[in-house]
């Protein structure tokens, strides 16, 4: 992705050594505190609009599904600086897959959301399943098998009279077709982010407790 940065593809970045301008977007809701919420896509810094109006409040509505960008930046509330996942990014300039043409209603979004919730489990991955997880990232980094796609693929394959994929990928892609029968549409550069992310799991929560933070 152009002017990008995403999950364990970047060391972490300390906002504090290189200020940053801030572009927020609204990625999601936080419904028990009546808050939106907001991520710098250029550094990774968490942010809260703490009083939201109602109109605000019904727009933000869609923003797993459709992040936009938040323009008033007086009133966000810095929650968390040294941030090491992004849950949204500036979409490619262009798609890479035919969804826009399959899809009614489908257009190409200015940002995309990162369900980085896909990542997240409590196995203790071995070496071949982190090597089958990032095998396979590194191949549909390269194809158009985009979220919609890839429980479809993965579907096919233990369909076909061919190798079964590794059962890793397809926790993954179930995990991955959860979200994408609820509207949430990620790119294959993004699906490759998870499938990287998944593999690293057990790696960020060693360096949030080496930072003194909670997993």
């Amino acid at each position: 992705m152009r002017n990008t940065r995403t999950p364990d593809t970047n060391p972490l970045h300390p906002v504090a050594d290189r200020p940053c301008q801030h572009e927020w977007v609204v990625y999601s809701t936080a419904l028990t505190e009546g808050w939106l919420m907001l991520q710098c896509v250029q550094c990774g810094t968490m942010g809260t609009v703490d009083d939201p109006s109602k109109n605000e409040w019904n727009q933000a509505y869609h923003a797993p599904s459709r992040p936009y960008q938040w323009r008033v930046s007086s009133r966000v509330t810095i929650r968390h600086k040294d941030v090491d996942e992004f849950y949204v990014v500036r979409a490619e300039p262009e798609p890479s897959c035919d969804c826009a043409a399959m899809i009614e209603g489908f257009t190409h979004p200015e940002y995309e959301r990162v369900p980085i919730e896909i990542t997240h489990h409590k196995e203790k991955l071995s070496a071949r399943e982190k090597d089958d997880l990032e095998e396979c990232a590194s191949w549909v980094s390269t194809t158009d098998i985009c979220s919609g796609l890839f429980p479809v693929f993965i579907g096919g394959m233990l369909e076909a009279e061919v190798p079964d994929p590794p059962a890793v990928v397809q926790r993954v892609a179930a995990k991955i077709e959860f979200f994408s029968d609820n509207g949430i549409h990620f790119s294959p550069n993004n699906v490759a982010v998870l499938l990287r992310g998944y593999a690293n799991h057990e790696e960020r929560l060693r360096r949030r407790k080496d930072r003194g933070e909670k997993g």
